[in-house]
């Protein structure tokens, strides 16, 4: 596909948070997520993509921000996704399996400045180990969110009806959508075209972000392989032959393994 392809591509002008919008407008009413017993059409979900989206411009994500989604499976977990999108902001996937130490490296390493969680699913207490980390302010009702650990937070977000101190709950995000209207919705639209050959790879180790330069996020040391194991990888792969051929590895100075 070459440039002029790309510039007619049906996508040339939308952005990542424009596809709810663009499904919706091309499949209206036909279902698109089923949940248990909660199911969504095309529409319904940009409708509620786009009131989550200016929920969170209500309570102060800003366009570049990083937003930690750590969710189980749920719609929220898709809602979000694209509603930080929609507004400029990256969203940082954190595994459900992670524990406070775990949490605290991702926080820190991604200068996050909104943490979204549940309280409690299932028997894991995710709201306990967040405020190991995001102590709950002297004033129950400041929401500005202070902590050593991971010095760029400001916000927590609980997805639950129930109200703790210190956070915004969830019903109360989509109540703030009233107060951002849609011309202030539109107005954080960044409008891009599809990638192209050079710019659709991201480089191993990076995260791509939306408006923002790509940063490397280095795996903690005891994620990562030995030291010689490491220094063997990254000679071989400064090699334009094979890793793997005799030449390649005689020009290490070092044998393959």
């Amino acid at each position: 596909m070459d440039r002029s392809d790309l510039d007619h591509h049906w996508a040339a002008n939308l952005t990542f948070g424009d596809l709810p919008g663009e499904a919706a407008r091309r499949f209206g009413d036909r279902e698109a997520l089923l949940f248990r017993d909660r199911r969504y059409s095309f529409r319904q979900i940009s409708q509620e993509v786009d009131r989550l989206a200016r929920g969170f411009i209500h309570i102060g994500v800003a366009p570049g921000e990083r937003v930690c989604l750590w969710l189980t499976n749920c719609p929220e977990w898709i809602f979000a996704m694209f509603a930080l999108a929609k507004i400029g902001a990256v969203h940082v996937p954190v595994n459900t399996r992670f524990r406070v130490a775990d949490l605290e490296y991702v926080l820190a390493q991604s200068e996050a400045a909104t943490l979204i969680t549940h309280d409690v699913s299932g028997p894991v207490d995710y709201l306990a180990m967040a405020r190991e980390l995001l102590p709950v302010p002297r004033d129950p009702d400041d929401r500005l969110v202070r902590s050593a650990a991971a010095p760029a937070m400001r916000r927590l977000v609980i997805k639950s009806d129930r109200r703790h101190p210190g956070a915004h709950a969830w019903p109360d995000v989509l109540d703030g959508a009233r107060h951002v209207d849609e011309a202030a919705l539109r107005a954080r639209r960044r409008p891009s075209g599809p990638p192209t050959p050079s710019s659709s790879c991201t480089p191993r180790g990076r995260r791509a972000s939306q408006g923002r330069d790509a940063r490397p996020f280095p795996a903690p040391e005891h994620a990562r392989p030995p030291r010689a194991a490491r220094h063997h990888r990254a000679a071989t792969s400064s090699s334009t032959t094979c890793p793997c051929s005799t030449s390649s590895a005689t020009s290490t100075g070092r044998s393959a393994p």
